[in-house]
């Protein structure tokens, strides 16, 4: 996935086929990730302001473009998702955090990652390691539990 939603799929990771990614406008998607039974997209769109993309799919060729409920005051870019078998946690710049257990019904989170009494500027990537989030930023790595 890529710029303007760019999307292409592979059965061996060998022969790769164009596919009509999420229709996200101008933007780019920057992470995807499987939890079973649906892929979820997270990224950029690029209009008058930067704000959160995420879309939807059962199987990376159809994608649902998916709107969070605080979608007015979700103006940062998404970097990058991951998901615990309960829940999508998304996280982005300005400490952006959102959470889901459907990947269609967003809530945005408190950021308590605090570096000399500053919050963390960005959040670039995310994982699950069995027991918990860890997320690392622009100044450093948070525990989200």
């Amino acid at each position: 996935m890529g710029y303007n939603g760019t999307t292409t799929t592979s059965p061996n990771g060998e022969i790769w086929t164009p596919q009509q990614g999420p229709n996200i406008g101008s933007g780019y998607i920057s992470d995807v990730i499987w939890n079973g039974s649906q892929f979820v997209a997270i990224g950029k769109k690029l209009t008058c302001c930067n704000y959160s993309a995420i879309a939807t799919s059962p199987d990376g060729e159809t994608w649902t473009q998916q709107i969070p409920s605080q979608a007015e005051v979700i103006l940062e870019p998404l970097n990058s998702i991951a998901w615990n078998n309960f829940n999508f946690v998304a996280v982005g710049d300005g400490g952006t955090i959102l959470t889901s257990s459907n990947g269609i019904d967003w809530t945005q989170r408190q950021t308590r990652m605090v570096w000399d009494n500053y919050f963390v500027s960005n959040l670039n990537d995310i994982n699950w390691n069995g027991s918990q989030f860890v997320a690392i930023g622009d100044m450093g790595i948070g525990i989200l539990k």
